[in-house]
């Protein structure tokens, strides 16, 4: 995710990893006051040090992946991107059904977690040109 752009709209989804917290960070510390939308952090662990602030309409939801059941590293533990996938892919189906975003429903969204390969597959299937925009197909 890259902190060179600014969000556009006031209704806003970032999503990121631990290492993606800085940029998490200045967005949300550039948003207008009256921002309202979702922040999904997928971090290491439970007891990772939980700092970011938000507007107090931007809901901020860690993912801790000791703490997830893995569909792929066979039990509990996820694997790097595989929360942040699950938490991005149930958002977007719940609030840009099918062609919901040619009426003005898409937020401005940035994700994060570029490393992943998972995270690069969901991007390609969002419409995404890398990690710096956003796209409703």
């Amino acid at each position: 995710m890259s902190d060179d752009v600014e969000l556009s709209d006031n209704h806003l989804v970032l999503a990121g990893d631990e290492f993606d917290i800085p940029v998490i960070r200045y967005l949300l510390a550039t948003a207008h006051p009256d921002a309202y939308g979702q922040v999904f952090i997928e971090v290491p662990t439970r007891s990772f040090p939980r700092d970011v602030d938000a507007p107090d309409g931007v809901t901020v939801t860690w993912l801790a992946r000791d703490a997830i059941h893995s569909e792929y590293a066979n039990g509990l533990g996820a694997v790097p991107g595989e929360a942040l996938t699950r938490a991005i892919s149930g958002w977007v189906a719940e609030w840009i059904p099918g062609e919901s975003h040619e009426h003005g429903a898409c937020p401005d969204m940035r994700l994060g977690c570029s490393a992943s390969a998972r995270v690069k597959a969901l991007y390609q299937h969002l419409g995404f040109d890398g990690d710096t925009g956003h796209s409703c197909r």
